[in-house]
């Protein structure tokens, strides 16, 4: 699920721009229901951004 996810964000930029990739990566980890739902797969997506060169994706949440 993981690679799922990471490859729809990597998608999203690819095709049209920073700003789609970083509203892919909100809509999967930004939020109590998407965290509830998704969040146990955010440190692997994380480490795939990173890897394969999509770490300005990645978005910090402020608390």
């Amino acid at each position: 699920m993981a690679a799922f996810i990471a490859e729809r964000i990597k998608d999203a930029r690819d095709a049209c721009g920073l700003s789609a990739g970083q509203a892919k990566y909100s809509a999967y980890f930004v939020g109590d229901i998407q965290q509830m739902l998704y969040g146990k797969y955010q440190s692997q997506v994380d480490m795939i951004c990173n890897t394969d060169g999509y770490a300005d994706c990645i978005l910090i949440a402020n608390n």
